[in-house]
């Protein structure tokens, strides 16, 4: 199994490649930046390959945001949750507000 740093760097070369995707533009993405806007913790939810994580992608991609795929079976085999934050952490560092 991969190290964690690893999952999570592979993990940013694919939100990376996600953004070099095309994609169109919908209306809802002017009313989720306002939502953005708001102190509010924010969920993206649908069927599985709706567009959540292109949606989510593009609706933070000047944000520069961690990404993390848990349909990676190494990352979800991961025992120690506390691996996860330091990984990201080793990749990502801290949040920039």
């Amino acid at each position: 199994m991969r190290k964690t740093e690893e999952i999570v760097l592979a993990h940013q070369k694919e939100r990376e490649a996600l953004l070099r995707e095309s994609y169109v533009e919908r209306e809802v993405h002017k009313k989720a930046r306002e939502w953005l806007k708001q102190d509010l913790i924010k969920v993206v939810a649908g069927p599985r390959r709706a567009g959540k994580s292109m949606f989510s992608a593009f609706l933070l991609k000047d944000k520069d945001p961690a990404y993390l795929n848990f349909d990676d079976e190494d990352l979800v085999k991961l025992q120690d949750y506390d691996q996860i934050l330091k990984g990201m952490l080793q990749v990502y560092g801290r949040v920039k507000h």
